[in-house]
């Protein structure tokens, strides 16, 4: 339906700004109503200037009594309840007070709306309702609605996501209050979205050599100037420790071992194999190789004795630093052009939540391992094996080494919050809730082609997110929408 200036009582919609979420399987764009100078309500901060600002009715905490339908407004859907009252009219689809409630306290223990008002998080839920109707109605124009099959399909992979029956789920379900109807409305929803996506917008997204290869240069460009522009150095070392209170006899002991190791290399010897048998570092296994790292990261006593050595060189002298004796090997030296990526390892416990009520079971849960935890009544690891429902529990939650991009955005927002050894409160993401804990983190050296793929991602999604938002601006300046006070 076209857009025209007719309003019910006086007030036209406005739209300003945006704000970004994902579902399961799909991103999706939930635009944000600026809202007017109404008591206690905050504008959204990044409303655009050329739109108008209009009220937003308040929710509601209690019955209130019906609005009579406005001769421009549409009848009282079967899911409106007679004490209910319409807040918006979109297009031939209405919202009532209830779902408005209902999807705020939902927010409430979201990620994107823990950090809230009432008046922001009631902006944020009209925001998503008013974006759901536009996508169905789209859907149902373009032939993309999921019939019964396909919602039995969905709702049948829920049910193995969490690792129970169809059975199992709808019990659930029934327990947590949440009606069949409306859990199978949700996965409409999740549907409707991702084909929308596909169709409208994932075509429209073009990336090509040139964009990912200045990508690149800007990337390395950025961190040359954050780290300075130094150089990487990769060294191996062979190390023979020195005991903090040892006696003279025993520093010649450690100064000997040291010196026969690094005679035998000299000798012609394999500096890996030498560092295999005799050294006593935690890196023997690799032939003492630590990495490849910013020359920042090594110790200067380490960077200062390699700095005039050609890769493949061998320091011609033992090195004594407080911990004992080294013998230094430098592997490799590169001039600040290759690309290093933060990595993160981490463990985590999750609890699916397949309704709302669910959710915030899952969330009290967590919240009380997490102070027992802390409290030092269980291990993260151990408390990970008895409550997790994820494939990584025989192992105590642990997820391994992982780089940017590997994790859902939401998850991966909160871990990055994390320093090493902080737990993280509950996390809600498309999977469950999640409790997360941050173990260490390093850097490490992408290659080119590594490089080239996730830069093409990133742009992608970019891109992707930019056509969103051009499509959800067209189509909501297409559409009828209508807000409504709350009856007097």
């Amino acid at each position: 339906m076209k857009n025209t200036p007719q309003t019910h009582q006086g007030r036209a919609m406005a739209v300003a700004g945006w704000r970004w979420r994902r579902t399961a399987g799909a991103s999706a764009l939930a635009s944000a109503i600026s809202l007017a100078s109404a008591p206690g309500w905050a504008e959204d901060a990044q409303a655009v200037k050329s739109r108008r600002n209009v009220p937003v009715p308040p929710a509601v905490t209690a019955p209130a009594p019906a609005l009579p339908a406005a001769s421009a407004a549409p009848k009282l859907e079967a899911g409106a309840r007679p004490a209910d009252y319409i807040v918006a009219v979109v297009n031939s689809q209405i919202i009532t007070a209830a779902e408005l409630t209902r999807r705020q306290a939902q927010l409430a223990s979201t990620p994107e709306g823990a950090g809230l008002n009432d008046g922001q998080r009631i902006n944020l839920a009209l925001n998503q309702l008013v974006d759901d109707r536009l996508m169905l109605s789209r859907a149902a124009e373009t032939g993309l609605m999921p019939d019964a099959q396909d919602l039995d399909q969905a709702e049948k992979s829920v049910a193995e996501q969490n690792r129970i029956t169809l059975k199992q789920l709808r019990d659930q379900l029934a327990r947590d209050g949440q009606s069949e109807e409306d859990f199978r409305a949700g996965l409409t929803l999740q549907m409707v979205r991702q084909r929308l996506m596909d169709r409208e917008v994932t075509p429209k997204v073009q990336v090509t050599d040139r964009q990912i290869s200045e990508f690149i240069v800007q990337q390395k460009r950025q961190q040359a100037q954050a780290g300075g522009g130094v150089q990487e150095i990769n060294v191996a070392q062979m190390f023979f420790p020195v005991p903090a209170a040892a006696s003279d006899q025993e520093v010649r002991d450690a100064r000997d071992q040291a010196a026969r190791a690094l005679a035998q290399v000299k000798g012609g010897e394999d500096f890996a194999a030498v560092a295999r048998r005799v050294s006593q570092d935690s890196n023997r296994d690799r032939g003492g190789e630590i990495g490849l790292l910013p020359v920042s990261q090594y110790p200067k006593l380490f960077a200062d004795a390699v700095a005039s050595l050609k890769p493949g060189d061998v320091a011609p002298e033992l090195l004594r630093s407080p911990e004992g004796f080294h013998v230094l090997r430098l592997i490799d030296r590169r001039d600040g052009q290759t690309f290093t990526v933060t990595q993160t390892r981490s463990r985590h416990i999750l609890i699916p939540a397949p309704s709302e009520a669910a959710r915030a079971k899952a969330i009290a849960q967590l919240q009380q391992i997490r102070k027992d935890i802390l409290a030092g009544k269980i291990t993260f690891a151990a408390a990970a094996q008895r409550w997790s429902q994820d494939g990584s529990k025989a192992q105590g939650g642990e997820l391994g080494w992982t780089s940017p991009g590997q994790f859902v955005p939401e998850f991966e927002k909160a871990e990055n919050a994390l320093k090493p050894g902080e737990i993280s409160e509950p996390v809600v993401s498309r999977f469950g809730v999640h409790l997360i804990q941050v173990e260490e983190r390093r850097q490490a050296v992408v290659d080119d082609a590594t490089l080239r793929t996730e830069a093409a991602k990133t742009l992608r999604e970019r891109e992707r997110e930019i056509v969103w938002r051009r499509w959800l601006d067209d189509l909501r300046s297409r559409a009828y929408i209508d807000l409504r006070q709350a009856p007097r």
